[in-house]
């Protein structure tokens, strides 16, 4: 089977989505088929090191970048489109991440006209409080052809129950099936704690909850750290390990300030690599 993934962008910096999607191009390469990941060169502001227009390996899976023209947001790509346009009837399915992206648009578009099935990650952009968050502008997007998308999908992947169960009652998603996403664990003599606690010197010898995700108002951070300085006896620390808004991220410092959580909840940064690995 000849499979092609689209995704808005793969940067580092997008985090758990954009990391899932290479960590599942992998896991079916070893089971047999025929990958090729579409997607942008956006990084933030800036932009990936990366060829464009042409097949090249990303991370040990086969890929192929175009530009990132404008709109952090939007992330639209004229070329990518072009490229989707010309090339997605080669291709037995494909997987699109994501839903307010020109990407996703430009490839359900190519997929329909072309009579490829496609199967939709909504990335959780479904649920209520996503569809509220900048509700204006996603209303336009739903008018330029996210309705089109939704209905013309052959499958939406879920990763959780409450997902599906969400996207279902707001916007009636069916087909839908719950896949979760699979853990590759490195090997145990690769791990070692001590790689992070020596780059957290406040962690000490503690032990720790951990939280590895974007900083973002959606994953109730505030209601996480009252519950841990609330309930948490003893030698236990919060270690928050992840980026986010700078305003965001502030009102997280002030919360643990006013609960007396200095030196109990402790804030890593983004991690990755060995530091990620140790986490």
């Amino acid at each position: 089977m000849k499979i092609l993934h689209v995704i808005p962008g793969i940067a580092q910096r997008y985090g758990g989505p954009s990391r899932s999607v290479i960590e599942m191009c992998g896991a079916l390469r070893v089971a047999g088929a025929e990958i090729l990941l579409a997607t942008t060169n956006a990084d933030g502001p800036g932009e990936l090191a990366v060829d464009l227009g042409q097949e090249t390996v990303y991370e040990s899976v086969p890929s192929i970048f175009f530009r990132r023209q404008f709109s952090e947001a939007f992330k639209y790509s004229r070329p990518l489109k072009t490229w989707l346009d010309n090339h997605i009837s080669g291709f037995d399915v494909a997987h699109i991440h994501a839903v307010f992206s020109h990407s996703s648009l430009a490839a359900a578009r190519a997929c329909r006209r072309h009579g490829v099935p496609y199967i939709l990650r909504p990335l959780g952009s479904l649920a209520p409080w996503s569809l509220n968050h900048k509700r204006l502008r996603k209303e336009i997007f739903w008018r330029l052809g996210v309705k089109e998308m939704l209905a013309g999908a052959a499958v939406f992947h879920y990763t959780t129950r409450q997902e599906q169960e969400l996207a279902e009652q707001t916007v009636g998603a069916g087909r839908g099936v719950v896949i979760p996403l699979g853990v590759d664990f490195a090997p145990p003599e690769k791990i070692t704690g001590e790689v992070l606690r020596q780059s957290l010197p406040e962690l000490g010898a503690s032990k720790y909850v951990l939280v590895m995700s974007r900083l973002h108002p959606v994953k109730g951070l505030e209601m996480l750290i009252e519950a841990f300085l609330a309930a948490a006896t003893g030698d236990w620390k919060l270690v928050l390990a992840g980026a986010g808004e700078t305003g965001y991220v502030n009102s997280l410092h002030r919360l643990v300030t006013e609960k007396n959580g200095a030196g109990r909840v402790i804030f890593a940064g983004w991690l990755e690599g060995e530091r990620k690995e140790a986490a």
